[in-house]
C-alpha cells in the first residue's frame, strides 16, 4: 500500500555483449493492475540472461538482431494455492497442508468437518473416515487484494 515497499526488482540481461535495452513505449497495462514489457533482448545473437518458452519457434538466437524478450509482472493479485496432500490419509494420521499462496496474509481454513483453522499452514486431524472438501480462503488484511479460494478434496480412510 502506498508503495512503502518494494515488492519485486530485478537485473535484465548477462555479459557486456549481449547489449539489452528497452525502446521507448514498450510498456502496456491492463484493466486489473498488470504490466505487460518487452524488451529488445538477447543481441548480436547473443543468449544470455534468456530462456526459451517450450514449443518457440527457436530455443537458439539465430539473429544478427535482437529478440523479444517480455515479461509479465501481475503484482496485484492475490492466489489461494496449497498442495494436494497425500492421496490417502489413514487415521490417527494427520493431513499436512503446504500453504503456497501468493500476497495474502490473512487464511481461513474449512476442513469440511465442521473445524477450521487460520494457520498458515495447519495440520488436520480427522476422526472419521470419509472424502472431505477442504477450502482455503485467502485474504490481505490491508485490503489491496480482492480475497482468492481454492477448494481440494482429502481421502481418509481408517485402516488400523
Amino acid at each position: 500500500p502506498d508503495a512503502q515497499q518494494l515488492k519485486y526488482g530485478t537485473y535484465m540481461g548477462g555479459l557486456t555483449s549481449s547489449s539489452n535495452h528497452v525502446d521507448g513505449g514498450t510498456s502496456r497495462f491492463d484493466k486489473s493492475g498488470r504490466i505487460y514489457h518487452a524488451v529488445c533482448g538477447a543481441c548480436g545473437g547473443n543468449s544470455f540472461g534468456f530462456t526459451s518458452t517450450p514449443g518457440s519457434w527457436s530455443p537458439q538466437n539465430p539473429s544478427t538482431n535482437c529478440n523479444m524478450a517480455v515479461f509479465k509482472f501481475d503484482l496485484s493479485t492475490l492466489d489461494a494455492i496449497f498442495a494436494q496432500p497425500s492421496p490417502l490419509i489413514c487415521i490417527p494420521q494427520p493431513v499436512v497442508f503446504t500453504n503456497a499462496s501468493v500476497n495474502g496474509n490473512s487464511y481461513y481454513w474449512d476442513f469440511g468437518d465442521n473445524t477450521n483453522s487460520t494457520a498458515f499452514q495447519p495440520n488436520h486431524y480427522y476422526t472419521s473416515p470419509g472424502v472431505y472438501t477442504v477450502t482455503l480462503i485467502v485474504s490481505d488484511s490491508a485490503n489491496c487484494y480482492i480475497p482468492d479460494t481454492a477448494v481440494i478434496q482429502v481421502n481418509i480412510g481408517d485402516f488400523e
